[in-house]
C-alpha cells in the first residue's frame, strides 16, 4: 500500500492518474446532530435568556386564596408571582482552514480536487467538533438538576439493557421499554404537560444500540411488528438497520449517533488511527439520553421553545470562505462556526446512565 503524503510542490506529482480518489470524509448534512438539535441565530454574540418559573401555571395550592364573595374586595394575590432568571452565552468563533500551494493544486490536477477534498474535510471537522462539544455537555450529569437517573432506578430494579428480557417472568423483563416509559413520565410531569412523547427522541450510541439489537425484548418486539418484515425485506425504510433497530420503541424514534472522533496527530508513517484508542465514537455506550425538539431544525430567537438542545449561533454557521493570495502563491481555505450549545430545557430530556 502506498504511503499517504502531505501535498506539497515537492510530491503530489502522479504520471498517469487514474482520476479515482478515495476518502471518507463525511456530508455535514448526514451528522445526527441535526435530528435533536435546534439552531437559533443570535443577533449579538452575547446573549441572554430567560428561565421562568415551570410550576407557575400550575401551581394551586388552595381553592380558598382565589375566592371571592360578593361585597367583598377583590383577591390581592400579591404572592401570585412567577419567578425567573437570566443565563448568558457567549458565541465563540472558530475557524478551520486549510492552505495549499499553487503548484501542488496543478500538480494534482486529474487525479482528485484537492481543494475540495479538503474543504469537504474541514466542514467535517467543523461538525465533529461542535457534535462531541454536545454530547460533552449532554453526558455530563450535572448539567440535568434532578433529570438523570440509572436505568436500574428508572424501571424499577429490572437492571441494565443488556440482559433486557421478553419472558415476564424474568427478573429483567422489559427492561429498556420499563426505563423509557418512566423517564417519559417524568419528562411530562416536569414541564406540566408541555412536552409531550411526540415531541422526544431517544439518543444512543452504536455500541449500546448493539447491545439493544442483541437482547430478548428487541428480537420479540421486532418478530411481532412490522418493522421486523420490512428488516428483511428491505420494505420499510430505516435508518437504523445498520444496528438490528427498529426505527422507534416505546414510541420514542431511536436516533444512533455514530459521529467518529479522532484525538492523535496524523502518523509519519502514514498508519490510521487506531480503533477504539484514538479513533471512536463521540457517544458513549454506558448512557442514553432523551430530548425534545419541539418544530424544526432551525428555531426562532426570543421565542418561547421547549427543545432541550440549542444551538445559538452569530452570523457565521458553517460558513465556507476561500481566499486566493497571489503574492505567496497559494489558496487558503476555511470554514467559520460562531455558536455555543447550551442545555436551555434541562426539564425536557432526560439522562440514562448505567444503560449497559
Amino acid at each position: 500500500m502506498a504511503t499517504p503524503r502531505f501535498l506539497s510542490p515537492y510530491n503530489g506529482y502522479i504520471p498517469a492518474a487514474t482520476g479515482q480518489a478515495i476518502a471518507f470524509v463525511r456530508d455535514p448534512k448526514k451528522f445526527k446532530l441535526n435530528e435533536y438539535a435546534q439552531l437559533i441565530k443570535s443577533p449579538k454574540p452575547v446573549g441572554i435568556y430567560s428561565y421562568l418559573d415551570p410550576d407557575y401555571g400550575t401551581r394551586v395550592v388552595t381553592d380558598e386564596e382565589f375566592a371571592w364573595e360578593d361585597g367583598d374586595r377583590r383577591p390581592q394575590n400579591n404572592h401570585n408571582l412567577a419567578s425567573f432568571k437570566f443565563e448568558s452565552f457567549r458565541c465563540k468563533r472558530r475557524n478551520y482552514g486549510f492552505t495549499l500551494g499553487y503548484e501542488a493544486i496543478e500538480n494534482a490536477e486529474g487525479s482528485f480536487d484537492p481543494k475540495m477534498f479538503h474543504q469537504a474535510g474541514i466542514l467535517t471537522q467543523a461538525m465533529t467538533n461542535k457534535t462531541s462539544r454536545v454530547i460533552k455537555m449532554l453526558e455530563n450529569p450535572t448539567n440535568w438538576g434532578n433529570n438523570h437517573a440509572t436505568a436500574d432506578v428508572l424501571n424499577g430494579g429490572f437492571g441494565g439493557w443488556d440482559l433486557a428480557a421478553a419472558d415476564p417472568s424474568s427478573p429483567y423483563y422489559l427492561a429498556i421499554r420499563k426505563t423509557l416509559n418512566e423517564a417519559v413520565r417524568r419528562i411530562v410531569l416536569m414541564t406540566n404537560g408541555m412536552v409531550t412523547i411526540n415531541d422526544l427522541r431517544l439518543v444512543i450510541s452504536p455500541g449500546l444500540a448493539k447491545t439493544m439489537s442483541e437482547t430478548d425484548e428487541i428480537n420479540a418486539f421486532l418478530k411481532n411488528n412490522q418493522f421486523g418484515l420490512g428488516q428483511v425485506t428491505g420494505g420499510v425504510a430505516n435508518q437504523n438497520e445498520n444496528y438490528g433497530l427498529p426505527p422507534r420503541y416505546a414510541n420514542l424514534p431511536i436516533i444512533v449517533e455514530d459521529a467518529v472522533i479522532v484525538t492523535s496527530r496524523p502518523k509519519a508513517s502514514g498508519a490510521p488511527a487506531v480503533m477504539d484508542v484514538d479513533r471512536t465514537f463521540i457517544k458513549s455506550d454506558d448512557s442514553a439520553i432523551i430530548c425534545s425538539r419541539v418544530g424544526g431544525l432551525d428555531g426562532n430567537y426570543g421565542s418561547p421553545s421547549f427543545s432541550t438542545v440549542q444551538l445559538y449561533f452569530h452570523k457565521y454557521e458553517l460558513t465556507v470562505e476561500g481566499f486566493d493570495d497571489p503574492e505567496n502563491k497559494r489558496y487558503n481555505g476555511n470554514v467559520v462556526d460562531h455558536y455555543h450549545e447550551v442545555l436551555a430545557a434541562a426539564p425536557a430530556g432526560y439522562l440514562i446512565e448505567g444503560c449497559k
